[in-house]
């Protein structure tokens, strides 16, 4: 019974009879993901305008950008109200006298209230190819929007590769394969946010703030006659924090250079 259960069982892919729970070969064409790579290359002001406008000089050097067309077989975008959370203050202030045994109490209150809605949206996409293949977008967003897509209209799904090899700005990552990260519907022009773009952020300033502020301690040291210990151990503490902060701003522009040179030549 299970054998021709199998044997009457469809592809799910092709569509076509399995034969003994094998997909026949004209199957092969289909089997993929669409948005495994990217179609061609495109330059940072070749992404829509919203997206391009905000990229920053050192994003639209050190990235490598693609895209590539895709037709939308099905969509569900579902937004979602979490709840709200609320934070708030309150002051009192408060006059008291005493009349012997009895108290009288005086006061007047404020409160301050914030209340903040969090959202999420939840997008599945089915995407296919020109060539067969199929894609299935599935992500998460954490605020609420709206987006209306409809099945057969087209999607101009744009890519990103590239970044640090070791991130020190806060949130920034590493992309190292070809990830789609925005999409445009070639009818409307809306645009549908997929994922985050590396930021290629320089790293803190806190090193050199603290090497200014050991340069001002060791300056005010000298001048009211600390003794030669104290001014010797302060230089060098501030000597050691200022050729940290050198390293480590060299460090990253190579860094950055390696990441802009990579991107310029990264193929589809």
């Amino acid at each position: 019974m299970l054998s021709t259960e199998i044997k009457n069982a469809y592809c799910g892919n092709c569509g076509g009879r399995l034969s003994d729970g094998v997909c026949p070969s004209r199957c092969n064409s289909q089997i993929g993901d669409a948005l495994a790579a990217p179609s061609y290359r495109v330059r940072s002001d070749q992404l829509p305008t919203v997206v391009s406008s905000q990229l920053t000089k050192v994003q639209s050097g050190g990235l490598a950008f693609a895209c590539k067309h895709l037709n939308v077989k099905s969509a569900m975008v579902q937004s979602f109200n979490l709840g709200s959370s609320s934070a708030g203050t309150l002051k009192f202030a408060m006059v008291g006298r005493s009349f012997g045994p009895w108290s009288v109490f005086g006061g007047m209150g404020s409160i301050h209230q914030t209340s903040v809605n969090a959202f999420r949206t939840d997008i599945q996409i089915k995407l296919k190819d020109d060539a067969g293949q199929k894609a299935f977008l599935n992500y998460s967003l954490p605020f609420a929007i709206t987006l209306a897509i409809e099945p057969g209209e087209s999607l101009r799904v744009y890519f990103v590769r590239g970044g640090l090899q070791e991130p020190t700005f806060p949130g920034d990552f590493r992309v190292d394969t070809w990830t789609p990260f925005v999409a445009e519907n070639t009818e409307t022009g809306q645009l549908i946010p997929i994922a985050g773009l590396p930021t290629l952020g320089p790293p803190k300033t806190g090193l050199i703030k603290a090497a200014g502020a050991g340069a001002l301690i060791t300056f005010f040291a000298a001048i009211l006659g600390a003794s030669s210990g104290i001014i010797i151990f302060s230089s060098l503490v501030t000597l050691g924090l200022f050729v940290g902060a050198v390293f480590r701003t060299r460090h990253y522009k190579l860094e950055l250079s390696i990441a802009t040179n990579k991107a310029a030549t990264s193929p589809v």
